[in-house]
């Protein structure tokens, strides 16, 4: 009687393996950056900034909106919302509306 041949399990590294070298990988190129951002040079990174704004098309400055001034907007928003949504509505649905309060 010959030996009965075990089973091979699958060749190569386990799949667990791809993805914590992805990892390691981004963690890398993350502490690379972080150390390339430290040793900049300002007068380096304010053309690097004037750069991005003219081809992104940034413009400057502005004031910014005030909490009261944001909440403002949102109120007058929400009245309108409700004014224009009873124009909007057709005559069906405004009787079966009615109909259910009643």
């Amino acid at each position: 009687m010959g030996k009965k041949k075990e089973p091979e399990g699958p060749k190569g590294a386990p799949s667990w393996t791809l993805t914590y070298g992805d990892c390691m990988t981004l963690l890398l190129c993350f502490f690379v950056l972080l150390f390339s951002f430290s040793t900049l040079d300002i007068v380096k990174f304010q053309r690097i900034v004037d750069s991005f704004q003219g081809a992104f098309g940034v413009l400057d400055g502005g004031e910014p909106i005030s909490q009261g001034q944001l909440k403002k907007a949102k109120n007058v928003k929400e009245n309108n919302k409700m004014d224009e949504s009873d124009d909007d509505q057709p005559e069906q649905i405004k009787e079966i509306s009615e109909n259910k309060k009643k």
